[in-house]
Protein backbone atom coordinates (compact mmCIF):
# COMPACT_ATOMS: atom_id res chain seq x y z
CA UNK A 1 0.00 0.00 0.00
CA UNK A 2 1.76 3.24 -0.79
CA UNK A 3 2.37 5.76 1.61
CA UNK A 4 -0.44 8.02 0.86
CA UNK A 5 -2.89 5.43 1.22
CA UNK A 6 -1.43 4.43 4.28
CA UNK A 7 -2.44 7.85 6.04
CA UNK A 8 -6.18 7.24 4.78
CA UNK A 9 -6.01 4.10 6.88
CA UNK A 10 -4.19 5.73 9.81
CA UNK A 11 -7.42 8.33 9.92
CA UNK A 12 -9.83 5.76 9.76
CA UNK A 13 -8.51 4.02 12.85
CA UNK A 14 -7.29 6.91 14.77
CA UNK A 15 -10.40 9.89 13.96
CA UNK A 16 -12.79 6.82 12.64
CA UNK A 17 -13.57 8.90 10.04
CA UNK A 18 -13.54 8.74 6.41
CA UNK A 19 -15.02 10.36 3.08
CA UNK A 20 -17.34 8.57 0.86
CA UNK A 21 -16.05 8.37 -2.89
CA UNK A 22 -17.34 11.14 -4.40
CA UNK A 23 -18.50 12.78 -1.50
CA UNK A 24 -16.84 15.65 0.65
CA UNK A 25 -18.75 14.86 4.05
CA UNK A 26 -16.81 13.43 6.54
CA UNK A 27 -18.53 10.12 8.00
CA UNK A 28 -17.87 8.45 11.29
CA UNK A 29 -17.52 4.90 11.29
CA UNK A 30 -17.03 2.24 14.00
CA UNK A 31 -14.85 -0.68 12.84
CA UNK A 32 -12.57 -3.60 14.21
CA UNK A 33 -9.64 -4.65 11.82
CA UNK A 34 -7.84 -7.46 11.64
CA UNK A 35 -4.81 -7.46 9.51
CA UNK A 36 -2.08 -10.09 8.52
CA UNK A 37 0.95 -9.94 6.57
CA UNK A 38 3.96 -12.04 5.53
CA UNK A 39 6.27 -9.09 5.46
CA UNK A 40 8.05 -8.11 8.30
CA UNK A 41 6.60 -4.45 8.85
CA UNK A 42 9.65 -3.42 11.87
CA UNK A 43 12.36 -3.90 8.77
CA UNK A 44 10.24 -1.55 6.20
CA UNK A 45 9.07 0.83 8.92
CA UNK A 46 13.09 1.51 9.32
CA UNK A 47 13.21 1.38 5.64
CA UNK A 48 10.63 4.53 5.78
CA UNK A 49 8.39 2.01 3.15
CA UNK A 50 5.63 1.48 6.06
CA UNK A 51 4.45 4.26 8.46
CA UNK A 52 5.80 4.01 11.77
CA UNK A 53 2.21 5.31 13.32
CA UNK A 54 0.30 3.02 11.40
CA UNK A 55 2.23 0.25 12.07
CA UNK A 56 1.63 1.02 15.63
CA UNK A 57 -1.68 1.37 15.77
CA UNK A 58 -2.25 -1.87 14.00
CA UNK A 59 0.05 -3.80 16.35
CA UNK A 60 -2.18 -3.62 19.36
CA UNK A 61 -2.65 -7.65 20.08
CA UNK A 62 0.03 -9.61 18.04
CA UNK A 63 -0.74 -13.07 16.89
CA UNK A 64 2.52 -14.99 15.21
CA UNK A 65 1.23 -17.99 13.48
CA UNK A 66 4.55 -19.97 12.65
CA UNK A 67 4.98 -21.55 9.16
CA UNK A 68 3.52 -25.22 8.26
CA UNK A 69 6.75 -26.31 8.03
CA UNK A 70 7.36 -25.51 11.90
CA UNK A 71 3.71 -26.92 13.09
CA UNK A 72 3.99 -30.32 11.25
CA UNK A 73 1.07 -31.24 13.17
CA UNK A 74 -1.25 -29.82 11.53
CA UNK A 75 -1.01 -31.30 8.31
CA UNK A 76 -3.02 -34.12 8.76
CA UNK A 77 -6.20 -32.12 9.85
CA UNK A 78 -5.95 -29.52 7.45
CA UNK A 79 -5.38 -32.16 4.93
CA UNK A 80 -8.06 -34.00 5.56
CA UNK A 81 -10.45 -31.01 5.80
CA UNK A 82 -9.19 -29.97 2.25
CA UNK A 83 -10.08 -33.55 0.88
CA UNK A 84 -13.60 -33.33 2.38
CA UNK A 85 -14.07 -29.93 0.92
CA UNK A 86 -12.81 -31.57 -2.67
CA UNK A 87 -14.89 -34.87 -2.35
CA UNK A 88 -18.19 -32.39 -2.08
CA UNK A 89 -16.69 -30.35 -5.38
CA UNK A 90 -15.40 -33.11 -7.44
CA UNK A 91 -18.14 -35.49 -6.74
CA UNK A 92 -15.52 -38.34 -5.48
CA UNK A 93 -15.25 -40.12 -2.07
CA UNK A 94 -11.60 -39.85 -1.45
CA UNK A 95 -10.52 -41.16 2.29
CA UNK A 96 -7.21 -40.94 2.53
CA UNK A 97 -3.80 -40.74 1.61
CA UNK A 98 -1.30 -43.66 1.27
CA UNK A 99 1.75 -44.15 3.98
CA UNK A 100 4.14 -43.33 1.00
CA UNK A 101 1.96 -39.59 0.09
CA UNK A 102 1.92 -39.22 3.92
CA UNK A 103 5.59 -39.46 4.33
CA UNK A 104 6.07 -36.71 1.56
CA UNK A 105 3.46 -34.59 2.76
CA UNK A 106 5.53 -34.73 6.29
CA UNK A 107 9.03 -34.30 4.36
CA UNK A 108 8.03 -31.77 2.75
CA UNK A 109 8.88 -27.97 3.47
CA UNK A 110 5.92 -26.19 2.12
CA UNK A 111 7.43 -22.30 1.07
CA UNK A 112 3.93 -21.81 0.51
CA UNK A 113 2.14 -22.61 3.21
CA UNK A 114 -1.56 -23.90 4.05
CA UNK A 115 -2.64 -22.50 0.06
CA UNK A 116 0.68 -24.75 -1.24
CA UNK A 117 -0.60 -27.52 0.83
CA UNK A 118 -4.53 -26.94 -0.57
CA UNK A 119 -2.97 -26.55 -3.86
CA UNK A 120 -1.62 -29.79 -3.55
CA UNK A 121 -4.76 -31.82 -2.76
CA UNK A 122 -6.44 -30.11 -5.37
CA UNK A 123 -4.15 -31.01 -8.03
CA UNK A 124 -4.20 -34.69 -6.84
CA UNK A 125 -7.91 -34.54 -7.16
CA UNK A 126 -7.95 -33.88 -10.93
CA UNK A 127 -5.78 -37.63 -11.56
CA UNK A 128 -7.03 -39.52 -8.72
CA UNK A 129 -9.19 -42.57 -9.60
CA UNK A 130 -9.61 -44.47 -6.52
CA UNK A 131 -10.45 -44.15 -2.90
CA UNK A 132 -6.44 -43.40 -1.79
CA UNK A 133 -3.91 -40.49 -3.50
CA UNK A 134 -0.77 -41.93 -3.78
CA UNK A 135 2.46 -40.55 -4.75
CA UNK A 136 1.56 -41.06 -8.78
CA UNK A 137 -1.10 -38.31 -7.87
CA UNK A 138 1.16 -35.55 -6.26
CA UNK A 139 3.00 -32.67 -8.44
CA UNK A 140 6.47 -33.69 -9.84
CA UNK A 141 7.72 -31.03 -7.41
CA UNK A 142 6.85 -32.55 -4.08
CA UNK A 143 7.85 -36.96 -5.46
CA UNK A 144 11.60 -35.22 -7.19
CA UNK A 145 12.29 -33.40 -3.65
CA UNK A 146 10.96 -36.57 -1.77
CA UNK A 147 12.22 -39.79 -3.12
CA UNK A 148 10.94 -42.95 -3.37
CA UNK A 149 13.22 -44.56 -0.42
CA UNK A 150 10.23 -46.52 1.12
CA UNK A 151 11.08 -50.23 2.14
CA UNK A 152 7.86 -51.65 -0.51
CA UNK A 153 10.27 -49.89 -3.24
CA UNK A 154 14.01 -50.51 -2.79
CA UNK A 155 15.95 -53.10 -0.72
CA UNK A 156 16.21 -53.10 3.19
CA UNK A 157 20.18 -52.65 2.89
CA UNK A 158 18.95 -49.70 -0.32
CA UNK A 159 16.43 -47.91 2.52
CA UNK A 160 18.68 -47.99 5.42
CA UNK A 161 21.62 -46.78 3.08
CA UNK A 162 19.33 -43.55 1.97
CA UNK A 163 17.84 -43.11 5.46
CA UNK A 164 20.56 -42.42 7.17
CA UNK A 165 21.28 -39.12 7.63
CA UNK A 166 18.48 -38.17 6.77
CA UNK A 167 15.64 -39.52 9.13
CA UNK A 168 15.82 -40.31 12.59
CA UNK A 169 15.86 -44.07 14.18
CA UNK A 170 12.25 -43.30 15.10
CA UNK A 171 11.10 -42.58 11.80
CA UNK A 172 12.86 -45.22 9.93
CA UNK A 173 11.28 -48.23 12.63
CA UNK A 174 7.68 -46.30 11.86
CA UNK A 175 8.20 -46.98 8.11
CA UNK A 176 9.55 -50.23 8.80
CA UNK A 177 6.32 -50.79 11.31
CA UNK A 178 3.88 -49.46 8.31
CA UNK A 179 5.15 -52.17 6.14
CA UNK A 180 4.51 -54.48 8.71
CA UNK A 181 0.97 -53.35 9.77
CA UNK A 182 -0.34 -52.95 5.83
CA UNK A 183 1.56 -56.85 4.89
CA UNK A 184 -0.53 -58.38 7.79
CA UNK A 185 -4.02 -56.22 6.62
CA UNK A 186 -3.23 -57.41 2.91
CA UNK A 187 -2.56 -61.39 3.93
CA UNK A 188 -5.63 -61.42 5.91
CA UNK A 189 -7.46 -59.77 3.06
CA UNK A 190 -8.40 -56.96 5.26
CA UNK A 191 -10.11 -58.52 8.06
CA UNK A 192 -8.35 -56.85 10.69
CA UNK A 193 -9.20 -59.23 13.63
CA UNK A 194 -7.21 -61.98 11.51
CA UNK A 195 -4.53 -59.44 11.19
CA UNK A 196 -4.33 -58.43 14.64
CA UNK A 197 -3.94 -62.27 15.88
CA UNK A 198 -1.17 -63.05 13.31
CA UNK A 199 0.89 -59.67 14.62
CA UNK A 200 0.10 -61.15 18.07
CA UNK A 201 -1.72 -57.85 19.60
CA UNK A 202 -5.38 -56.83 20.02
CA UNK A 203 -7.78 -55.50 17.54
CA UNK A 204 -8.01 -51.88 19.33
CA UNK A 205 -3.84 -52.13 19.59
CA UNK A 206 -4.14 -52.62 15.59
CA UNK A 207 -6.47 -50.18 14.75
CA UNK A 208 -4.60 -47.64 16.91
CA UNK A 209 -1.47 -48.62 14.73
CA UNK A 210 -3.37 -47.50 11.73
CA UNK A 211 -4.51 -44.92 12.94
CA UNK A 212 -1.20 -43.74 14.05
CA UNK A 213 0.19 -44.89 10.43
CA UNK A 214 -2.09 -42.94 8.85
CA UNK A 215 -3.02 -45.98 6.43
CA UNK A 216 -6.14 -46.58 8.09
CA UNK A 217 -6.92 -49.48 5.56
CA UNK A 218 -10.02 -47.46 4.24
CA UNK A 219 -9.81 -49.73 0.77
CA UNK A 220 -10.10 -53.06 2.65
CA UNK A 221 -12.40 -54.92 3.42
CA UNK A 222 -13.56 -54.19 7.79
CA UNK A 223 -15.70 -57.96 7.80
CA UNK A 224 -14.54 -59.19 11.10
CA UNK A 225 -14.85 -62.91 9.73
Amino acid sequence: MPLYMQVKILRVLQEKELTNLGSTKQKTVDVRVVAATNRNLEQMVKEGKFREDLYYRLNVVALTIPALRERKEDIYPLTMNFIEQFNVEFGLSVKDLDADAWEIFKSYDWPGNIRELRNVVESAFNVVSGHLITRAHLPEQLTQLCPDTTVDSVGIEDFIRASLGKKDITQIMDQFENLLLRKAVEFCHGNKQQASRLLGISRQGLYKKLGRQAIGGSDMDDSET
